[in-house]
């Protein structure tokens, strides 16, 4: 009998601590049931985000002004055939590493076509700066046309054919030349998807800008005149904020000789009253009488193949010879390419740098 009672004790124990045991093995397991669903629910949070952050548009809108008017496109997110119609265009997209994007460039076998532009020899042309071939761009099929400044007359046709980016030169029409500058490569690196690879590109080109005025605010007298010229026909740009060549005063710190409204009396004698295109027209005594440090020179004759006389030999005279530019060999030969043609793009612009660094640097 004692030992029934033993044994119905002990099995009244075990029942008791089970009893007792199951509810903690219970709230474990709902705690690891939970620690899991949580676990699972942060995983699938993650991934919805990083899936939005990767996911993009299908198309972003676009604005720009043309003209003193405001213009809004809508592009591609990204755009994967592009016609491109401004040598300065085509250098920004290059170094952004786009050139694989590039279908349609302005005859690449011109030879303005800037030698610094390596690899288009074979892709097709679109006709002139002027964006003027409206077949060859439509036959391309773009997704896309960024579109310079010497394309306005045909801006509205190229808008038909795909979504088009007007672009205008830095410098020109009061724009500042850094300025316009670093809106032109953000633009482009927006409209290309590229906001990254831009900050790099226009961090360098800064610090060159910088440089440059670093140089020229070391120079004693950096007095000068910038000149261009067409065969014997000699012009001046000044210092007027409209003016193309302004930011070579306004921005990079050399002091102009020639105020601007003789330079602009000066060009209406020499033209008989008519206004120049390109800067004000000046004669050899006019440039002698304002005895200059230093001259600035752009050849546009040979560069645009409208004259094949250098300026070298145009300068060559007496006039000349007497300014103190003359007389110290101060006065510099720009490259016309970078100063004219390509304006405004990465290495153009670099070019640009380097050169008044060579030559004021010293």
């Amino acid at each position: 009998m004692k030992r029934i009672s033993i044994i119905l004790t002990l099995f009244v124990m075990s029942f008791v601590l089970v009893a007792c045991s199951a509810p903690a093995e219970v709230a474990e397991a709902q705690e690891m049931t939970s620690e899991a669903s949580e676990t699972e629910t942060k995983v699938t949070e993650e991934n919805t985000k990083e899936e939005n952050e990767t996911q993009k548009p299908e198309n972003k809108t676009f604005k720009f002004m043309m003209a003193g008017e405001e213009k809004e496109i809508t592009v591609p997110y990204e755009p994967q055939k592009i016609v491109v119609i401004g040598y300065d265009l085509i250098d920004i997209v290059d170094a952004l590493g786009h050139q694989d994007k590039i279908v349609g460039v302005p005859d690449p076998k011109n030879p303005m076509f800037p030698s610094f532009l390596e690899g288009y020899e074979n892709v097709t042309s679109v006709g002139s700066l002027f964006g003027d071939d409206l077949e060859a761009v439509a036959g391309l099929q773009p997704d896309l046309i960024l579109a310079g400044a010497r394309t306005a007359a045909a801006y509205d046709a190229l808008s038909e054919i795909a979504p088009t980016a007007y672009f205008t030169i830095p410098g020109m029409g009061g724009s500042g030349f850094e300025d316009k500058l670093v809106s032109n490569i953000n633009d482009v690196a927006y409209l290309l998807d590229s906001e990254e690879e831009s900050e790099v590109v226009i961090e360098t080109l800064t610090e060159k800008i910088h440089a440059v005025q670093s140089v020229i605010e070391d120079v004693d007298a950096p007095n000068a005149m910038f000149l261009t010229a067409i065969g014997k026909s000699i012009s001046v740009f000044t210092d007027n904020p409209e003016s193309r060549y302004a930011f070579v005063y306004k921005e990079l710190g050399f002091d102009a000789v020639a105020g601007v409204e003789e330079v602009a009396e000066e060009d209406k004698r020499v033209n008989n009253g008519e206004s120049s295109r390109h800067g004000n027209s000046v004669s050899f005594e006019f440039i002698s009488s304002k005895n200059p440090n230093y001259i600035l020179v752009l050849d546009l004759g040979t560069t645009t193949g409208r004259s094949d006389i250098p300026v070298s030999d145009t300068l060559n005279n007496p006039l000349v010879g007497s300014t103190q530019a003359g007389k110290n060999d101060q006065i510099i030969y720009l490259d016309g390419t970078s100063w004219y043609l390509a304006t405004g793009g990465i290495e153009a612009s670099t070019i640009m740098m380097d050169e008044l660094i060579e030559a004021f640097g010293k």
